[in-house]
């Protein structure tokens, strides 16, 4: 009896909403694809593929390498083809592990002139967002990366 209740469910009801189901389906892949592309930022992939330039800190402690954003959002293409803001940073220290990276939605110039890199004895990173100076204190996550509470 239950065997059948469960045949006259499948071929009565899904077979019938099988084209509702496939469209919900579709629609929230659209849109979860839509949200991704409008909000996520073009600065969450990063590599050797848009490696611009990097720098190294004095001592060698640590190095900030320059990552050119991607056309994945509107935002980017925008600011791609406007030329000058199109730049991320990301700082590591000399591990290779990663410290500290620049406001995902940040668009930075390539101006590297007084930009100051955390050292072993100062832990502040200096650098330039639209035209005035960030000034950032990294103890915290150099400790954090490093193990030390």
């Amino acid at each position: 009896m239950k065997h059948n209740a469960i045949d006259i469910f499948i071929k009565t009801i899904l077979r019938k909403n099988i084209n509702f189901v496939k469209k919900l389906i579709f629609i929230l892949l659209t849109l979860i694809a839509l949200i991704w592309w409008l909000l996520f930022s073009s600065s969450c992939f990063y590599g050797d593929f848009n490696l611009y330039y990097t720098k190294e800190g004095d001592d060698g402690e640590y190095y900030l390498n320059m990552y050119q954003h991607l056309p994945t959002t509107p935002i980017a293409v925008y600011k791609l083809i406007d030329g000058y803001d199109k730049y991320f940073w990301v700082l590591y220290n000399k591990d290779g592990k990663e410290i500290w990276h620049s406001p995902h939605y940040a668009y930075l110039s390539d101006d590297i002139s007084g930009m100051a890199i955390p050292t072993k004895k100062n832990n502040l990173l200096r650098y330039s967002s639209n035209g005035e100076w960030e000034v950032i204190d990294l103890t915290d996550k150099i400790n954090q990366v490093n193990g030390k509470k």
